[in-house]
């Protein structure tokens, strides 16, 4: 019988909050890096692509603060690079894919933490412990 008081929000929560470095074995961090690059690449041929254009159309009527940059556009506010940036790393469909989950982890979390990482002037290392600390919540 499952525990009535358990949360999974909460178990989530805690884990990617508590999530070190250091915790993260070689492995992770070397399929992490791969997997970067294999978005940045997706992203960047999606935001030459002509179905790039709308959400660039918005992102510059919404203009904000400039506080992280946006894949072929200046930068925008951490809220709107974050979506552009993963708009465009979804449009060729040629992302990762989680066959159990039937998700593109990298594409949702890899912009987010890319973009507060930029916001908040985080590390590396910092950044590589948000996205591992995203993909396992996205994928559990």
């Amino acid at each position: 019988m499952m525990n009535p008081d358990f949360s999974a929000s909460r178990a989530c929560a805690q884990f990617a909050s508590s999530l070190q470095y250091q915790d993260i074995p070689d492995q992770v961090i070397d399929f992490v890096k791969r997997d970067l690059l294999d978005w940045l690449g997706c992203a960047i041929g999606g935001s030459a692509s002509p179905a790039s254009r709308p959400i660039k159309s918005v992102s510059l009527l919404l203009g904000g603060v400039r506080q992280a940059e946006v894949i072929g556009l200046s930068s925008q506010n951490v809220v709107t690079s974050a979506a552009c940036n993963a708009y465009f790393g979804h449009i060729l469909e040629m992302d990762d894919v989680d066959k159990e989950s039937i998700s593109h982890p990298a594409t949702v979390v890899m912009p987010a933490a890319l973009a507060v990482g930029a916001w908040n002037a985080s590390s590396g290392k910092d950044v590589i412990t948000s996205i591992v600390a995203g993909f396992e919540v996205m994928l559990r």
